[in-house]
C-alpha cells in the first residue's frame, strides 16, 4: 500500500482533464440536459427568494450556458478548472445580476403580495444567508460521495483512524482525501467574489 506521500506525490503530478470537453464544444445542448436538474434547483431557489418568473431564468439561463460552454477553457491561465464549477459559479453571478439589472429598470413598479411579505419577515440579511446557501450547496456538490462522508464524519469529532475503520479503508488514505477535500473548498471559497476574467477561446 503506497504511504502518504507517496500519494500526495501521485496527486500532484497527475494531469486533469474534462472529460466533457468535446460535447461542451460542439454539443452545448446535450451538455444541458446533463446539469439541467441542478441548474432547475438553482433557479428555483433564486425565483422564489427574488420573486421572479422562473421561466424566464430558465431562458436566460440557456443563453449564459451556451456562452458559458463557448468560452470554456478547461486550463486558462494555467491551472485545471472543472466544467460543473467553472458553469455554477458563473451562472449563479450571472442569474443575480440579471435580476438586478431587471428590478434597478423597474424600481418604480408597485411590491407585489410576496415582496410586501418579504419586507415585513425577512431582512437583507436573511436574503444574503439563502444566496449563501445556494452558494454553498453548490460548493458541497462539486465533492465526491467519499469526500463528503470524511468531511462529515470529521466535523462529528471523529478522528481519522476512527474514520478509515467506520468507511473501511486506511488512516493515510483518510488524511489524503481529506487534505485534498480541503484544499479544494479553499481554492473555491477563495475564488468566491473576485472579478471574473473572460476565458480565451481554443
Amino acid at each position: 500500500m503506497l504511504d502518504i506521500e507517496n500519494q500526495s506525490d501521485i496527486y500532484e503530478n497527475s494531469v486533469f482533464f474534462e472529460e466533457d470537453y468535446q460535447d461542451i464544444k460542439a454539443d452545448p445542448n446535450f451538455i444541458w440536459f446533463k446539469y439541467d436538474e441542478k441548474i432547475r434547483k438553482i433557479i428555483n431557489g433564486l425565483s422564489y427568494w427574488k420573486n421572479f418568473d422562473g421561466e424566464e431564468l430558465v431562458q436566460q439561463s440557456y443563453i449564459y450556458f451556451v456562452d458559458l460552454c463557448d468560452i470554456y477553457d478547461p486550463y486558462y491561465n494555467g491551472n485545471f478548472i472543472p466544467f460543473d464549477k467553472f458553469l455554477f459559479k458563473n451562472l449563479i453571478i450571472k442569474l443575480r445580476a440579471y435580476i438586478q439589472r431587471y428590478y434597478f429598470k423597474r424600481k418604480r413598479e408597485q411590491p407585489t403580495e410576496f415582496s410586501e411579505h418579504a419586507s415585513k419577515h425577512c431582512t437583507k440579511n436573511n436574503i444574503l444567508d439563502i444566496e449563501d446557501k445556494l452558494y454553498s450547496e453548490y460548493i458541497y456538490s462539486l465533492i465526491s460521495e467519499r469526500q463528503k462522508q470524511i468531511l462529515e464524519l470529521s466535523l462529528k469529532g471523529y478522528k481519522q483512524q476512527e474514520i478509515g475503520e467506520i468507511l473501511d479503508i486506511s488512516q493515510s488514505r483518510v488524511s489524503v482525501i481529506k487534505k485534498k477535500t480541503l484544499t479544494k473548498l479553499n481554492e473555491i471559497l477563495e475564488n468566491k467574489g473576485k472579478p471574473k476574467r473572460k476565458a480565451k477561446k481554443i
